[in-house]
């Protein structure tokens, strides 16, 4: 079950219980979840530095420095000093179980759209 105290409260605000929009229409409406959502699955991916972030989950760079500081804050992504001296964005374990709740919920919303 996911833990709720995870989310700052702009994030919970911002949750709309409506059917999923099709892929062209989320980056029109994205709340705070499925942009947390998307910077989780970049990261499960690969670790990276936040102008990755920038470009791969569409946000500008306050948004994205805003978003990594609240997930690392909440234990989700693991901040970390690469050997050439840049910042490197890595998912935890715990980020890894949250993402892993998202995506089941979303497929159980998708599965209920299609009834």
């Amino acid at each position: 079950m996911v833990n709720y105290t995870f989310f700052p409260q702009f994030v919970i605000e911002s949750v709309k219980f409506s059917p999923i929009s099709t892929e062209a229409n989320v980056y029109k409406n994205r709340n705070g979840l499925l942009i947390i959502l998307e910077i989780l699955r970049l990261l499960q991916r690969e670790p990276v530095c936040i102008t990755k972030v920038v470009y791969r989950v569409n946000l500008n760079h306050g948004s994205a420095e805003k978003n990594l500081l609240v997930l690392s804050q909440r234990g989700l992504v693991r901040v970390v000093r690469s050997a050439s001296g840049g910042t490197v964005y890595n998912i935890t374990s715990k980020g890894v179980e949250l993402l892993s709740e998202f995506e089941h919920v979303l497929s159980r919303l998708q599965e209920e759209a299609v009834r």
